[in-house]
């Protein structure tokens, strides 16, 4: 704090962050001992990251006169995780298990993390999509995790079998893909499963590396879906992706031998 001027004098505490584009108002406060949390970054001028420096300025009542001021440099850092997705429901429909949870209010978020259990916990998804299609049988434990650009991780959100309903008329989330099965698999056995949520057609793909497509059908029909191409691919890391309208979803392959 600066101490050159009496405290009677001080209007109000004002702290300024500098990057770059400038500097910025980032706390203001009355006079007095104090601590303040200030944010690390939040809009799209001020994006630098790491050691900053933070000028402290006193405004004074007095007319015309400079501010004292004080300048300091230090690391910003986020350790804050995102709350807990919810709600977390599942459904089970025509060989899959339909999760569905809600979107983080958190404005850093990066993806959501779906593992399953039957012991123990493993990573099966991972994407900023609020939903996901698990194909096989009923009868699982499933978490969610929410993760934001920091790498921090919310708690979990569970639930198991006596949490997944049966519901015979579709789940409200019904645009999902689940990829390439097995996962990796071979040439000749890849099938790809996904789910429409009604008659409007889709265009499912399979892209190379490059960017390439190398394998694309024009897909349609509400409900689950099984596809297995008829053609031999080269081994190596593919792309599923299927598209309809402005809606995408891509999940990663691996063609074996």
């Amino acid at each position: 704090m600066p101490t050159s001027v009496p405290p009677g004098q001080i209007q109000f505490y004002r702290v300024l962050r500098f990057n770059d584009a400038g500097g910025f108002n980032v706390a203001t406060f009355a006079p007095g001992p104090t601590s303040v949390v200030v944010p690390s970054g939040g809009n799209a001028t001020d994006t630098f990251s790491g050691a900053s420096e933070y000028d402290l300025i006193a405004a004074l009542l007095i007319p015309n006169s400079f501010p004292a001021q004080s300048m300091a440099f230090g690391f910003s850092t986020d350790d804050l995780a995102p709350p807990v997705p919810s709600p977390f429901t599942a459904a089970y429909v025509t060989g899959a298990t339909w999760l569905h949870w809600g979107a983080s209010p958190a404005t850093d978020l990066a993806e959501y993390r779906v593992f399953r259990s039957l012991p123990p916990y493993q990573q099966i998804h991972a994407a900023p999509d609020t939903g996901y299609a698990d194909f096989g049988p009923a009868g699982g434990f499933y978490r969610v995790v929410a993760v934001d650009t920091s790498g921090n991780v919310s708690g979990p959100a569970e639930l198991g079998p006596e949490q997944t309903v049966d519901a015979p008329g579709g789940p409200a989330l019904a645009f999902a893909l689940a990829g390439a099965t097995p996962n990796p698999a071979p040439g000749r056995a890849l099938t790809l499963r996904f789910a429409l949520p009604d008659a409007l057609p889709a265009r499912l793909e399979l892209v190379n590396v490059a960017g390439r497509s190398v394998w694309s059908r024009e897909v349609r029909g509400a409900g689950t879906h099984s596809l297995h191409p008829s053609e031999s691919f080269a081994p190596g890391i593919y792309f599923v992706r299927l598209t309809r309208g402005a809606q995408a979803l891509v999940r990663r392959a691996v063609v074996l031998d």
